[in-house]
């Protein structure tokens, strides 16, 4: 409850701070800063590059500026404007080449796109569970002639060892 009262109170203060002040003071100061002049050039600095316009003659008061013959000018126009319409010519048919070959992205991008969509195969392995569908194993192809074992094979059975525990002998110790 402290805390909220302490804020209150200073959110008081600052909004009649903030009346009290006098808002003119800015812009007196924002005047005397560009000494009344207001646009991008400030200052008396800016005054000389206003004055010195008149000292660069444009082109038609110039001596330097070559006076061209009317025929010469237009043989010359023509030219370049043959020149002009022979590049356009091949920049359309650049243009027509890289059109055909973004619609042939394009088209790549579309299948590609298509086959992602599509459901993918998985390849199984040697782990993977068989499907329900699936024999687990192929059917055995039978032989000609089965070899039936004509004697039965003993296991190798060890002689009566000592050193083997048995449950009527004792531990050593």
């Amino acid at each position: 409850m402290k805390l909220l009262s302490n804020l209150l109170a200073s959110a008081v203060c600052v909004v009649v701070l903030t009346a009290t002040t006098v808002a003119e003071a800015p812009a007196q100061a924002q005047l005397a800063n560009t000494g009344g002049h207001k646009g991008p050039f400030r200052g008396p600095e800016s005054q000389h590059l206003f004055n010195k316009a008149e000292s660069f003659p444009g082109p038609e008061d110039s001596e330097d500026v070559n006076a061209y013959d009317a025929g010469d000018l237009d043989d010359q126009r023509e030219e370049e404007l043959v020149k002009y319409e022979e590049e356009l010519v091949e920049y359309e048919q650049e243009l027509v080449e890289y059109e055909d070959e973004l619609l042939e992205l394009e088209e790549e991008l579309l299948e590609l796109e298509e086959k992602l969509k599509r459901p993918t195969r998985h390849l199984r392995s040697f782990v993977d569970p068989p499907r329900p569908d699936e024999p687990v194993a192929r059917p055995a192809s039978p032989k000609e002639d089965p070899e039936l074992p004509t004697d039965p094979v003993q296991p190798d059975v060890p002689e009566d060892n000592p050193n083997l525990r048995s449950p009527g002998q004792e531990e050593p110790l």
